[in-house]
Order: C-alpha cells, then sequence, then structure tokens
C-alpha cells in the first residue's frame, strides 16, 4: 500500500486494540481505500475509478442493509396491529402507504446508484467481451458505447450476442424500468407500488450488479450466502 494508507491502518490497529476486536483483511482493505478516496478529494485529486466504484459499492450495501431493516420493522409494526383486521385489499393499500413513507429515501437512491453502476458495468463488459482488442477501451470505442448507445440497446446487444443469459437479461430489463418510473411518473404511488414487493426488485439491482461485476471481475462482489 502507498505511504497515504499508513495513517488509515494505524487507525485501524488501534481501533482494534482497544475494543478488542478484528477486521477481516477483505474490511480492512476496503476501509483503507476508502480513506484514500477521501484524502484524494480533500486534496482536489482525480479519484482512481476502481475507488469509485467500490465506494458505489460499499454505498449500495449499506442502502440495502437499511431497507431490510426497515422491512422488519415495518413488519413489526404491523403485526398485531388494526391494519392486520382490514379487508385485503384495504390492508394492501395501507402497508404500501405505510412503505412509501418508511423507505422512500433509501429505495429511490439505491436505485438510482445501482442503475448507474449497472450501466457502467454493461459499458466496461461489451467493451471487454466484443470489441477488439486493438480497439478495445479507446475514446472512439468508449465514446461510442456510452453516448451514442442507450442502455435498453446495451442489454439486448449483451444478450443477443450471448455475452449474458436470458435471466441476467430480464432482471436488468425489470430494475430499469422501475428505476425510471421512480425517478420519471408524476404519481409516485404508482411507481412505488411494485406488483412483486419493493425488496424482490431490489434484489433483481443486486443481482446485476453481482453478474456483471463478476464477468469483469472474475469474483462477486457479494457473497452467494449474502443473496
Amino acid at each position: 500500500m502507498s505511504e497515504d494508507a499508513d495513517p488509515f491502518v494505524t487507525e485501524m490497529n488501534n481501533l482494534e486494540e482497544e475494543y478488542g476486536i478484528e477486521f477481516p483483511e477483505e474490511l480492512r482493505v476496503k476501509m483503507v481505500e476508502a480513506g484514500i478516496q477521501l484524502l484524494a478529494e480533500d486534496r482536489g485529486e482525480e479519484v482512481p475509478e476502481s475507488l469509485q466504484r467500490l465506494n458505489t459499492l460499499s454505498g449500495l450495501n449499506r442502502i440495502y442493509g437499511n431497507l431490510r431493516d426497515k422491512v422488519k420493522e415495518l413488519n413489526e409494526m404491523i403485526e398485531g396491529s388494526a391494519i392486520e383486521d382490514l379487508e385485503d385489499e384495504r390492508q394492501d393499500r395501507a402497508e404500501s402507504l405505510l412503505a412509501r413513507i418508511y423507505m422512500h429515501d433509501d429505495v429511490l437512491m439505491f436505485f438510482i446508484l445501482a442503475q448507474d453502476l449497472i450501466e457502467i458495468y454493461s459499458i466496461d463488459t461489451l467493451n471487454e467481451e466484443l470489441i477488439e482488442e486493438d480497439f478495445r477501451g479507446t475514446n472512439e470505442t468508449m465514446k461510442t458505447l456510452d453516448r451514442r448507445m442507450s442502455q435498453p440497446v446495451r442489454e439486448q446487444l449483451l444478450y443477443r450476442c450471448g455475452v449474458i443469459g436470458h435471466e441476467l437479461y430480464k432482471n436488468m430489463r425489470s430494475f430499469r424500468d422501475h428505476r425510471n418510473d421512480l425517478v420519471h411518473k408524476k404519481d409516485f404511488r404508482q411507481a412505488f407500488d411494485f406488483q412483486d414487493g419493493v425488496m424482490l426488485e431490489v434484489d433483481k439491482g443486486m443481482y446485476s450488479i453481482n453478474e456483471l461485476h463478476y464477468m469483469l471481475e472474475g469474483e462477486r462482489f457479494w457473497s452467494e450466502e449474502g443473496e
């Protein structure tokens, strides 16, 4: 690691000693990288793209955890309440209203960040899998994949060229559609009313990112046990 990492390593060592804990090596690396990114931002330096992505992935991980906690809290709030005595249709409306109020900000932020990352990964996967080596990563290639090609076209190309399977293609398309509804629909109540439930749609985003990350990095960011 660079000299910039030294203060963060020392701080982690102090925390471990003070509280009698031991950070897993993978977490130590991520914490140091996040610290270096903040340091670079303070200096006005350009943050490496790999660290930007790691920061986004870590942010999504935190938001996902918050959403899971809120779903659990909502279920506990509803259990034994008067909502359970309502007719099915009215009960569904009441639960949907509570979810919108309680989870709105985290859901919206997750969909925006996750879709941005899916599009970045889609561009990189097309560049790696379909572009001849001599043209891979050139300014013109990346401009074409980024600015002259919409995300639906990228998804179609990945699917029709056999780079991704039908399940991943279907999940990417569904997640993108819901993201667009959340961002652009005037009637937020309708946009938030997911047919399969909020967390199932969120999971489609997690799955899509994980699979694309695996194609590019050779490993999944989230382990299968945590999915």
